[in-house]
């Protein structure tokens, strides 16, 4: 049972005692039992309780209000801050997705594989001293600049895996010793014999530089004198040529 119905049961329960003290006061001839001061004393103390109740009344209903907007209050300010969680939590992940995708990108520029390679060619017969180093005057192509055709030297641009190769058509019962040298050190000798049908041969290798480094090919054993190599600008062509294969 609520307060307020207990109270307005009490405050039923008084005027019904008051009337049966009215009726009670009343003799079976109409004679008065209590006197009128007792009944004015009994009503204005019901009326008290009335008022009483009303007061009692007002002052749940507005406990009642107050509970209401402080509930409001809790619930706005519960679902500012769940409002809030939610934009942190989104730009949190936005900044993290937008991380990865840098770290993606960075990783990809990486392993990207750049394009350097080269190719050239000698133009004229020659002799092969030994020592001297080959230089391919007549350039095809050099993708990434890294081909000199005044020294006949390659300079690694970036740090990679390389590819080398050369081609030499040497005079029919000559021979001819090459190496392909990294700054300097022998990466593979190769040797070769002319015959009769003008037959080229070739020489590879592969080299793990970093960028600064330099690649040629020289003359292990050959002769100073007369014509070692043959260049025929239409048939046959002595080449040197190299391409980064993996960064």
């Amino acid at each position: 049972m609520t307060v307020q119905a207990r109270e307005k049961r009490e405050a039923s329960c008084k005027t019904m005692e008051l009337q049966w003290k009215i009726e009670e006061s009343v003799g079976e001839d109409g004679s008065h039992r209590i006197s009128d001061g007792e009944v004015d004393a009994a009503l204005k103390n019901v009326d008290q309780q009335l008022e009483d109740f009303s007061n009692n009344i007002e002052k749940l209903e507005a406990l009642g209000t107050k509970i209401s907007d402080t509930l409001t209050a809790k619930q706005h300010e519960l679902e500012k801050d769940i409002d809030e969680k939610i934009a942190k939590l989104e730009n949190k992940t936005l900044e993290t997705l937008q991380a990865k995708i840098q770290d993606l990108q960075a990783l990809k520029d990486e392993t990207a594989t750049l394009t350097v390679a080269f190719k050239a060619r000698l133009n004229s017969n020659s002799a092969a001293p030994s020592g001297q180093t080959f230089v391919f005057p007549t350039v095809l192509f050099n993708e990434g600049d890294a081909y000199s055709s005044r020294t006949g030297k390659f300079t690694a641009t970036t740090s990679g895996t390389y590819l080398f190769s050369v081609a030499f058509c040497v005079k029919y019962q000559k021979s001819l010793f090459i190496s392909i040298m990294v700054d300097g050190s022998k990466y593979t000798v190769a040797a070769f014999y002319g015959d009769a049908n003008h037959g080229c041969s070739t020489a590879d290798t592969v080299a793990v530089l970093t960028a600064g480094q330099m690649v040629w090919v020289a003359a292990l054993s050959g002769s100073s004198y007369g014509t070692i190599i043959d260049q025929n600008t239409n048939l046959y062509w002595n080449t040197f040529s190299g391409t980064l294969i993996y960064k």
